[in-house]
């Protein structure tokens, strides 16, 4: 992954959820996300992904109350 950025990104901290469970991965959203598919040098389907930038997922549960709330 690429993030094409005038500043490094911070990824944010883990959720407390997550971070009590001792895992190291953070959820995360891709702003302005590309996918370029290309055929590598074995003649393989390969993929190139690149962002603008990241933030911290948003939880479906939190999402759902914030277009609850807009509309």
């Amino acid at each position: 992954m690429k993030i094409l950025s005038p500043v490094e990104p911070v990824i944010p901290e883990a959720p407390a959820a997550l971070a009590a469970l001792g895992l190291a991965l953070v959820p995360v959203e891709f702003e302005g996300l590309m996918v370029t598919p290309y055929v590598n040098a074995s003649n393989r389907l390969a993929y190139s992904f690149k962002a603008r930038g990241l933030r911290a997922a948003v939880s479906p549960s939190k999402a759902s109350g914030a277009k609850a709330a807009t509309s």
